[in-house]
């Protein structure tokens, strides 16, 4: 349906408005002649990008010097040469002056910006208008021999809408209208959702079932994108949650199941996406503000509230947009579960397909879901190399939640946190940085305060064996203390 070449395309390689420097003389001898190169390189240039037939505009801005600006004749020099070069001052041609503040040419810039954003408007405007004639048409391309001998893919008729609604989302996001975009990309959700759609027509085991699952999550990143861009959290959240069920009822029915490492491995990547989709998108102000029912206990927010709803709409707390440490914890959690899962893959399947018989590879093939992650074989080889190190991965989530919540004074959420990553390092014996976690953490004494034994116990026993790792006997005979005087507590 695509490759990452046509995104690349109108992202990276061609240009709405090319833009171009050219600096002005200022000697009073060479003026004419650099003048006239000045109007041929600006006309060799405003040709190339007139023929290249993607209707990408040209803009020139000439810049000159403080010699240069102070002559009599600059005026008719400037306007000669765009009259020569065919350019018109309709964002097209623009002078920077010399000797000017950073204030100054911060406006400037900012003045020429607004001119050429018509100019880029309509670059992608006439795009989508292509892109809605070819959808509207609903005429698909007969197969085709490509130059390597391969046959080209021939796309049904739902292909060919899914292909061009996807077209239209990203050229309306460019022009700036979010909720336009925000439709497009639905309608190609729906598309690859729908009963007669292409992931019920397509084998699970096809490459091409990967290839949507990757189309569809970079749709829903862009409608949860654009719906963060509009300040609409709540919606965004629901849409995360809304394709997080299409999903895991498509891969029970038609799909490998969410029985596997991969569906946990999935999960955990999207927690991270909309962590990093709500740091770069959405503001959760530090300062309290708004409705007291998102603050903290020390008056900071830890959510944006549910905005946009009816009367009748009753919002739930899965509803509101949380902050980014919420969703790299939930990222941890879900990349636990992995593990644990990963632990359970038998023997035989932790075989290389080179060491193991055919049947057992074809059903390894049937029983594990390898989207975006590795086979079983290489997620808990039997080898003592891994290639995937669970525990470092948890053990980063872990610290990005940390900075989120202490950033918020959730510091109850941060020890518990800084505890669990603590337990994380002692699996691999990495005591001394343990060690040096979760010091801190009893020294505080804030579960003791709290008198929530549990924890003080949990942290206690963990804090003590790393102080005997390490040798660290006083905090080693502290905690032993303190652990039997929570036992005496506790048989009180």
């Amino acid at each position: 349906m695509f490759t990452p070449l046509w995104p690349a395309k109108y992202q990276e390689v061609v240009p709405a408005v090319f833009v171009s420097f050219f600096s002005l003389g200022s000697d009073p001898i060479e003026n004419t002649a650099r003048d006239a190169h000045l109007i041929g390189d600006i006309s060799r240039l405003k040709s190339f990008f007139d023929n290249t037939g993607y209707r990408t505009r040209f803009a020139a801005v000439l810049v000159g010097d403080e010699s240069a600006m102070d002559t009599p004749d600059i005026d008719e020099r400037i306007e000669n040469i765009r009259r020569g070069a065919k350019l018109d001052t309709k964002g097209t041609f623009y002078v920077i002056p010399a000797g000017v503040s950073e204030e100054e040419l911060a406006e400037l810039t900012e003045s020429f910006v607004v001119s050429i954003r018509p100019l880029a408007l309509d670059f992608y405007r006439e795009l989508a208008r292509h892109a809605r004639r070819k959808r509207d048409t609903g005429y698909t391309p007969p197969q085709t021999t490509l130059p390597d001998g391969r046959i080209q893919y021939v796309l049904s008729e739902s292909g060919w809408t899914t292909r061009y609604e996807y077209k239209l989302g990203m050229f309306a996001e460019y022009r700036g209208d979010l909720d336009s975009a925000t439709r497009n990309y639905a309608n190609v959700i729906d598309n690859l959702f729908d009963p007669n759609g292409l992931f019920e027509t397509t084998p699970c085991w096809s490459p091409r079932w990967n290839e949507m699952r990757l189309f569809a999550d970079a749709c829903s990143i862009r409608i949860i994108r654009c719906l963060l861009q509009n300040k609409q959290s709540t919606a965004a959240v629901r849409r995360w949650r809304i394709y997080r069920m299409q999903t895991h009822s498509l891969l029970n029915r038609r799909g490998k199941g969410t029985v596997s490492y991969g569906w946990d491995a999935w999960e955990s990547r999207w927690a991270k996406v909309m962590a990093q989709l709500i740091q770069d998108n959405l503001t959760i102000p530090l300062k309290p503000e708004g409705n007291e029912s998102t603050m903290g206990l020390h008056g900071i927010p830890a959510f944006v509230a549910a905005a946009g709803l009816s009367s009748d709409d009753r919002p739930l707390p899965w509803d509101c947009a949380h902050h980014a440490g919420y969703w790299f914890f939930l990222a941890a959690e879900f990349m636990r579960v992995r593990r644990e899962k990963a632990r359970n893959i038998s023997d035989s399947d932790r075989t290389p397909p080179g060491q193991s018989p055919a049947t057992s590879v074809a059903r390894r093939n049937e029983l594990y879901d390898t989207y975006l992650c590795p086979e079983p074989h290489l997620e808990y080889p039997n080898s003592p190399k891994s290639t995937v190190n669970h525990t470092q991965l948890i053990v980063s989530l872990f610290d990005k939640a940390v900075v989120q919540f202490r950033s918020r004074a959730q510091f109850n959420m941060a020890d518990r946190l800084d505890l669990a990553t603590g337990e994380e390092l002692m699996q691999q014996s990495r005591y001394t940085e343990a060690f040096l976690i979760l010091k801190p953490v009893w020294r505080r004494a804030t579960w003791r305060k709290a008198k929530w034994w549990t924890l003080c116990t949990e942290l206690g026993w963990a804090l003590h064996r790393c102080a005997r790792e390490i040798g660290d006997v006083e905090v080693a005979l502290s905690t032993l203390w303190e652990l039997s005087f929570h036992g005496m507590w506790f048989n009180a």
